[in-house]
């Protein structure tokens, strides 16, 4: 029996018929590793490309464009009047809404 054991150990020992799947294997596997890197890579370059793009058009259009709305500029000359002149900083002042006294319905 033993003697069996050691020639059938002996034969699979030097049997070379499934070294190549072996192999292969082993290199596919370390390829597809890379392959997929280079893609999340890739595809990582490219969303930080669009992010950068989306901010230089974003900055070209506020620095093109007026920055402040148009009716923006009369209420807030309306609102501070000739007290403050124009450029300078905003004054503090407080906005306090009220309810109405009575509320009023529509009549249908």
């Amino acid at each position: 029996m033993d003697r069996r054991l050691s020639t059938l150990g002996k034969a699979i020992a030097c049997d070379e018929r499934g070294a190549v799947l072996v192999e292969v294997t082993v290199v596919m596997t370390i390829m597809l590793v890379f392959l997929l890197g280079s893609i999340e890579f890739l595809f990582v370059f490219y969303q930080r490309n669009a992010a950068a793009k989306a901010v230089q058009i974003g900055v070209r259009l506020a620095a093109v464009s007026d920055p402040v709305a148009s009716g923006l500029n009369g209420l807030s000359a309306a609102v501070l009047g000739p007290r403050v002149p124009e450029g300078s900083t905003m004054p503090d002042f407080v906005v306090t809404c009220a309810p109405l006294s009575s509320p009023t319905m529509p009549q249908p």
